[in-house]
């Protein structure tokens, strides 16, 4: 039984996954007077795939939320808006759509542009952020829960347990974590890039010197799945943090925490007592735009500018040629480790597929995230706060509240 602690971040493990345990959880939520918000950032074709009409069944259960936001996000149009609409009635929260590409809110983000606040950058980051946006402009809801809509071993357990450290026990911000395997090991990111990428980090001379860097490093080596999609956090924070669009949010999203939170109110949380399972991405080694190819790149990227702009670390090229030598031998040790950890478990392991998917990342990933932060380096890829938006439009919010209202109520007559 794992009850092990780290020195930085407080770990909520799953120990009792009982029927009673799960009615006494519930019932303490029930009671909470607070309001508790759940955020689903959804594509349409998502109601037709294997995880979200999961989701939505089992979502019946969950009566203790206030407020259900769903965000559809890419390309729709009114008919796809409307059979969305239709698949999540009937849902705990009184359901809301909030339409990334509908004209009412479409004409907001041209407003903002006005006031030099870009919000055109479509995405998971813009879905959540937006989410988060109309959360506060109803103000019932002091909890924000976000979890993926593609996950096929859902369980309610996952809002149960990424809500509960914030509405019971002061926390302002929980990452959730699980196991990545079925008869194989998944979370290749996070194996085999984010996490060897930390260590060697750690490794390069003049950054194990920086003590603040150093800190920050170590904040994020806690986390047991730092690109984990399930969040939740206290509304004063959906406020004032800074979303990042790009493929980095999950990872951004925590460096941005860092900034903002003490770290004794940063949590992280076990969501599921089966491994967690969803829509794997492709490799896409020839192709930069696509797949763990592209998240990878956008993952280093962010985190040498966090080093840079807020941990006084200075890149040059021969601390990048360092990094990439250093990543690969912490990731072959990792390679190394996971092979055991498969063969003790009787897990099929392809130590060649993980070796390629290293060589990509080392060859590919890191190299093109070192030219594009040498190319971009004032780049700033994350949205406007909340906090920003109401100071250059005290009335914004009232904008945003009349146009998602005006939306779902057209729907609702039709």
């Amino acid at each position: 039984m794992d009850l092990h602690q780290n020195p930085k971040i407080k770990t909520y493990h799953m120990l009792n996954d009982s029927p009673a345990s799960r009615k006494n959880t519930r019932e303490k939520l029930r009671d909470y007077g607070g309001g508790i918000a759940l955020v689903l950032p959804s594509l349409y074709k998502e109601i037709q795939g294997e995880g979200l009409p999961i989701i939505g069944e089992k979502l019946k259960d969950v009566d203790y939320i206030n407020q259900l936001v769903v965000v559809l996000d890419g390309p729709s149009n009114k008919k796809n808006f409307d059979e969305f609409s239709e698949f999540f009635s009937g849902l705990p929260g009184d359901p809301k759509i909030v339409w990334t590409e509908g004209k009412r809110v479409k004409t907001l983000y041209e407003s903002l542009k006005k006031k030099d606040l870009d919000f055109d950058h479509r995405g998971k980051g813009r879905a959540v952020h937006l989410a988060n946006g109309y959360i506060l402009a109803i103000g019932k809801s002091r909890v924000i829960a976000l979890h993926d809509c593609d996950i096929k071993t859902y369980d309610t357990s996952i809002v149960d347990r990424l809500v509960y450290p914030i509405a019971k026990r002061g926390d302002e911000f929980c990452k959730g974590f699980y196991s990545r395997h079925t008869e194989e090991m998944y979370g290749r990111v996070a194996r085999l890039f984010i996490i060897p990428l930390l260590r060697a980090l750690k490794k390069v001379d003049s950054i194990k010197k920086n003590e603040d860097a150093m800190e920050f490093l170590e904040y994020m080596e806690s986390f047991r799945y730092p690109s984990a999609g399930e969040v939740s956090m206290r509304r004063g924070l959906a406020r004032t943090i800074r979303m990042p669009y790009d493929w980095s949010i999950e990872v951004g999203m925590l460096a941005e925490v860092y900034e903002k939170m003490s770290l004794d109110k940063i949590c992280q949380s076990e969501l599921l007592d089966v491994g967690y399972e969803h829509k794997h991405q492709e490799l896409s080694q020839d192709d930069r735009e696509g797949g763990l190819h592209k998240m990878s790149r956008e993952i280093a990227k962010s985190i040498f500018r966090t080093l840079a702009r807020h941990h006084g670390v200075t890149f040059t090229d021969d601390i990048f040629r360092t990094l990439e030598q250093l990543y690969v031998k912490e990731a072959e040790k990792l390679i190394d480790i996971y092979e055991g950890d498969a063969e003790i478990n009787a897990l099929d392991y392809n130590r060649h597929e993980e070796k390629v998917i290293v060589e990509t990342f080392a060859d590919k990933s890191l190299k093109e995230a070192k030219d594009e932060y040498n190319r971009y380096v004032e780049s700033d890829p994350t949205l406007p706060s909340w906090e920003r938006i109401i100071s250059a439009d005290p009335d914004f919010f009232k904008k945003f509240e009349d146009a998602v209202g005006e939306d779902n109520l057209r729907h609702v007559m039709i």
